[in-house]
């Protein structure tokens, strides 16, 4: 995603439930599917506007034979994918939801700021009316927050940066 948002979801009985939540500058993909070139199991949509950068999985393996660092440029990618995939999960798993909307207040501030309250909700496995009931509790609790932006991702820039100086290239 050059700019923007997306994010991926599916349905659970009925009910919209979202997977994960990505901005700007980082790269996205459904890694399982571009290995086994079966179709995704999730939708994915950008719930803002959002400008994208696409390659198709022919133009990747294209570039892994045309530069040689880009293989192990993708595969750092994915690694950083599985980290951030497995850290959240872990944190789904771990932490009420008090602490993980205090974790995402604190981490992921975009989320808040620019992701409608029953998507965060669904995100975080709750219905928006508990994590309404959170936010006033935090609002009341935290009154001179401290919780800052963190930039987007150092690799994701350089990876995106690398790509399209090599389409240029060529």
């Amino acid at each position: 995603a050059n700019s923007g948002a997306l994010r991926y979801y599916n349905f659970k009985d009925g009910k919209e439930v979202n997977g994960q939540l990505f901005f700007e500058h980082v790269f996205f993909t459904h890694y399982y599917s571009f290995i086994s070139r079966e179709p995704m199991d999730f939708s994915t949509e950008a719930p803002e506007d959002s400008s994208l950068s696409l390659m198709s999985r022919s133009g990747i393996f294209d570039l892994y034979d045309r530069f040689k660092s880009f293989e192990r440029l993708w595969r750092l990618i994915a690694e950083q994918n599985f980290i951030s995939l497995h850290n959240t999960r872990v944190k789904h798993h771990t932490k009420t939801p008090e602490e993980l909307y205090l974790d995402i207040l604190q981490n992921r501030p975009m989320v808040i700021e620019r992701v409608p309250l029953y998507m965060i909700a669904s995100y975080m496995g709750i219905t928006p009316e508990h994590l309404r009931r959170i936010r006033k509790k935090v609002v009341t609790s935290c009154s001179a927050c401290s919780c800052s932006a963190r930039p987007f991702s150092l690799f994701s820039t350089v990876f995106l940066i690398l790509i399209k100086v090599m389409l240029v290239i060529n």
